[in-house]
C-alpha cells in the first residue's frame, strides 16, 4: 500500500503539468478564435466605413450641384421647412422679397 501511495504522489507533478499544458492549449485556442473573429469584424467595419465615405462624397457632390442650380436659377427659389421656416433661398429672391418690421415677408 505504501508503494502505491508513493507512486501516486510521484506522478502528481507530472499530472499537474499535463493539466496545466492542456489548460494553456485550450486558452491559446480560445484566444486565437477570438482574435480571428475580431479580425473579421474589423475587416467588415473597414468595408462599411469605405462604403459610407463613398456615399458621403456622392451626397456632397449632389448637394453642391443642387446648390449651384438653385443659386444660378433666374427665378425665385425658396426651400421651406414643414413649419414654414425658410431653409434656403437663392439670390434672385432679393429682387422681389421684402421683410416687414414684424418679420413677415411680402412681395414687392
Amino acid at each position: 500500500m505504501k508503494g502505491i501511495v508513493s507512486t501516486e504522489l510521484a506522478e502528481l507533478p507530472e499530472q499537474r503539468a499535463q493539466s496545466e499544458q492542456a489548460a494553456r492549449q485550450q486558452a491559446e485556442k480560445l484566444i486565437e478564435d477570438r482574435a480571428r473573429e475580431l479580425h473579421l469584424k474589423d475587416q467588415e467595419l473597414e468595408r462599411r466605413n469605405q462604403e459610407l465615405t463613398l456615399a458621403e462624397g456622392e451626397l456632397r457632390r449632389e448637394r453642391d450641384l443642387i446648390a449651384g442650380v438653385i443659386d444660378a436659377a433666374q427665378a425665385v427659389v425658396l426651400v421651406v421647412h414643414g413649419d414654414g421656416r425658410i431653409f434656403r433661398a437663392n439670390p434672385f429672391v432679393k429682387c422681389g422679397l421684402l421683410f416687414t418690421a414684424d418679420g413677415r415677408m411680402r412681395w414687392v
